[in-house]
């Protein structure tokens, strides 16, 4: 199943929109902070599993302000970043020129054949409406024989499969979603709206990655936080605690649980926040960890927000 979603002009990113998308990492003020804590998201199991240590190299596409890049430079990784948004690079080049991103286009690379060992694009193929063909394919030109890519999409998760196999639409002020036959340029966009992203189950996004050089070897529901479970649990926290927990993940990540980093980790500014077993198990989702591992792949399958593709160039 695939699932298109449009947002209501100026609200949010569009697509391949690239004044949208400056506009959404430029909300990001604090990049110290970001950085800080970018290998305690839900994220880390799968880096921690499939990034390898150099001399392998691993390219992150569409790395926006380069947190992940910046947090696992540090961890000694040999990675670097490429983004669209040359005003987003110009920024955080300004902040750390000795950064490895840099301004390019994930449809063309700015790197030789065969370059790289891992590749890392997280929310980021979605975006195209006319589908993932182009960034997959160009994904394959860069990476070695056998390596790996490691690409989150948007997840069509079991209570959103059911929701749209009835044919209805989801839509309200800013956002309009609904059910289609294959991704595909639009000329019947709603009016007032502009494409966002497509959704995807995993049979639906294999055919894209089969036909571009990959054999997709795991797939992993992620993000239930951000899932229809993940924000009702949210949501009853605010109203039970009357605290202002933002966890509309806005894109503003100096608001969102999972930017707040644990004790220590890296030596960072803002390590203020305890490392326990109820921040793995929400806010990393480890699911390396024995007790979690089952009620997390429980959780994700019914109402995970992303899906992690583990792919291998072939």
């Amino acid at each position: 199943m695939i699932v298109k979603g449009y947002k209501q002009a100026g609200t949010g990113f569009a697509g391949q929109d690239q004044e949208s998308w400056t506009g959404v990492w430029g909300s990001v003020q604090d990049l110290t902070k970001s950085f800080d804590c970018a290998d305690r998201d839900y994220l880390a199991p799968f880096f921690r599993k499939f990034f390898p240590r150099p001399p392998g190299k691993i390219l992150e596409g569409g790395c926006g302000i380069g947190k992940y890049v910046a947090a696992y430079k540090r961890l000694g990784y040999d990675i670097r970043g490429v983004d669209f948004s040359a005003e987003t690079i110009r920024r955080v080049k300004d902040f750390d020129p000795d950064l490895p991103i840099e301004e390019g286009n994930i449809v063309a690379l700015p790197y030789d054949d065969h370059s790289f060992d891992c590749y890392y694009s997280g929310g980021v193929i979605e975006h195209f409406e006319e589908g993932p063909d182009g960034p997959l394919r160009e994904a394959r030109r860069v990476l070695r024989n056998g390596g790996v890519l490691l690409a989150t999409v948007p997840y069509v998760n079991l209570l959103r499969r059911m929701y749209f196999s009835t044919g209805l639409q989801r839509r309200d002020k800013n956002l309009l979603l609904q059910k289609c036959d294959q991704c595909a340029l639009d000329s019947m966009t709603p009016e007032g709206f502009l494409f966002s992203e497509y959704s995807f189950d995993v049979g639906s996004v294999r055919p894209f990655f089969e036909r571009n050089g990959f054999a997709i070897e795991e797939s992993i529901p992620t993000d239930f936080l951000w899932g229809e479970v993940g924000m009702l649990l949210v949501s009853t926290a605010r109203r039970l605690t009357r605290q202002n927990l933002d966890h509309t993940k806005s894109l503003d990540h100096t608001k969102s649980l999972r930017d707040q980093p644990s004790a220590g980790v890296l030596g960072g500014s803002y390590g203020s926040l305890r490392r326990s077993w109820l921040y793995d198990f929400l806010v990393t989702e480890d699911w390396e960890h024995p007790w979690f591992r089952l009620p997390l792949r429980a959780l994700n399958y019914l109402s995970g927000h992303m899906v992690m593709l583990v792919a291998r160039a072939v």
